[in-house]
């Protein structure tokens, strides 16, 4: 009847390695957004949604809903062959990396893609028009850069 998500951003280098950048939580009976008081783009779209969280409703499995679920503002540059990598799951249930304790046991989510139930991600982009870049750092360099290697 109720579900949690964690919606992560990730940069993918090109040798398959994985950095971990930020993250959103939502439990899905939390799903409801109060619009007028949400933050929007000037064209209108939400993009921080304001949750009143006063009437939780659960899910019926196999129905379709539609979850806004912000990940919270991160600095970060993409270099050159990089992929921005969006993972869509249940958060474990035995989290030393975020201190997250969930509710309930992981549940199996379906994110539908198509016509008629689109998915989609809206980041802010600044331009690095005339900004000089470093040598990237290995995983590991700084404390706050968590990378995974892709297994071989």
């Amino acid at each position: 009847p109720d579900t949690e998500l964690f919606v992560e951003l990730v940069d993918e280098a090109p040798d398959g390695s994985r950095t971990y950048l930020q993250r959103g939580a939502l439990r899905a009976s939390h799903r409801a957004v109060d619009e007028p008081e949400s933050d929007r783009t000037p064209d209108g779209r939400i993009y921080r949604p304001h949750r009143p969280h006063t009437n939780p409703t659960n899910v019926t499995p196999g129905q379709t809903y539609e979850y806004l679920a912000e990940i919270w503002p991160v600095g970060h540059v993409f270099r050159a062959g990089h992929r921005i990598a969006v993972k869509v799951h249940a958060p474990p249930f035995v989290d030393s990396f975020y201190a997250y304790v969930p509710r309930s046991a992981p549940g199996v989510n379906t994110v539908l893609q198509g016509p008629d139930t689109p998915s989609r991600i809206m980041l802010p982009m600044v331009p690095l028009t005339g900004v000089g870049l470093g040598p990237p750092l290995p995983c590991g360099a700084q404390e706050a850069v968590r990378c995974v290697a892709q297994p071989g």
